[in-house]
């Protein structure tokens, strides 16, 4: 591993020690004085605010991708970015970066990728599927690309990017989703379209376990569900493909606490190999990206690569 990158990759662990720690302790300046200082930006939702973050020399009349992405539970959009990279590749590809913020539940912030029942939605539903819809919608507006609009998520963030493909299918290009996956019962996902999808997951996930249960398909199983609304007819797997994870240990938060998942003896043992095998589904009646990332030792929690968010964009736009 080059020098530079882990310099850079323990200064990213850092910055999100510090960011959880602000979210925790409360000693941060606001979402809105860190942001402003660093690039142009709006908030776009009305009652429900987000940031939408425009690429250093955007010019008016573009029309550029966006990337939303999904934070987990209890957590924001500017800690999971941190951690997954978008912003980090934003002004090198040229797109714009969303990042809203779910609804709190039982003081934690969430979402819900619940389906709406069949007899309609009870009192208090809240329709974050409709928001993230309608935000995108907005974002159009500011030079976003209708037809280039992809989300990625992590853990809660994970499912609902699932629910967003469920009920908005084709309508996006891409999806993406770390420790995420399609619901196990039909009514789950009713009348899915053809889309594309990266199902990432570490095999040792004991929140959201790798092989499914708990009312929830598995890694491989939400990615096969996926292809064969998309009618593939073949699958490979290229093991050790991608190298994901940075850290031996990993970053939790739980219960408003900071905790690391791993022996302390493993604090500087830094992964330098390709971990991850790569399922991909082809031959596709609809020419969509189909894969499943099994990220052999990870947990709930991986703590990635700067190459990770790279990775994930380039594959998501293989059929752009």
């Amino acid at each position: 591993m080059r020098i530079r990158e882990l310099l850079l990759n323990t200064r990213i662990v850092l910055v999100a020690g510090v960011a959880l720690g602000a979210l925790v302790f409360g000693t941060a300046a606001t979402h809105k004085e860190k942001v402003t200082k660093k690039r142009e930006m709006v908030v776009i939702g009305g009652d429900r605010p987000a940031e939408l973050r425009f690429p250093r020399g955007f010019q008016e009349g573009e029309q550029l991708p966006l990337v939303v992405v999904l934070h987990g539970f209890s957590l924001t959009g500017e800690i999971t970015d941190i951690l997954l990279g978008a912003g980090r590749l934003m002004d090198k590809e040229k797109f714009f970066l969303l990042l809203p913020q779910g609804e709190e539940v039982d003081g934690f912030s969430t979402w819900n990728s619940r389906p709406v029942p069949q007899d309609g939605p009870p009192p208090g539903w809240v329709d974050d599927s409709g928001y993230l819809s309608a935000l995108a919608d907005e974002a159009v507006g500011y030079g976003v690309d209708p037809s280039r609009i992809y989300f990625i998520g992590y853990s809660a963030g994970g499912f609902m990017v699932h629910r967003l493909a469920c009920d908005h299918g084709s309508r996006f290009a891409g999806y993406a989703s770390l420790a995420g996956g399609v619901g196990e019962s039909p009514e789950w996902c009713p009348d899915p379209e053809p889309v594309s999808t990266v199902v990432i997951h570490g095999t040792d996930d004991q929140s959201v376990p790798y092989e499914g249960g708990r009312g929830r398909l598995g890694a491989e199983d939400t990615a096969a569900f996926w292809a064969q609304v998309a009618d593939c007819r073949d699958s490979f797997t290229e093991i050790d493909k991608v190298n994901v994870t940075f850290f031996e240990w990993e970053i939790g938060f739980r219960e408003g606490r900071i905790v690391f998942d791993g022996d302390w003896k493993d604090l500087f043992q830094f992964s330098t190999r390709a971990e991850t095998d790569v399922i991909t589904h082809r031959d596709c009646a609809t020419p969509v990206v189909s894969q499943a990332w099994r990220v052999k030792g990870a947990g709930h929690s991986p703590i990635p690569r700067l190459r990770f968010f790279r990775e994930v964009w380039n594959t998501l736009r293989d059929t752009d």
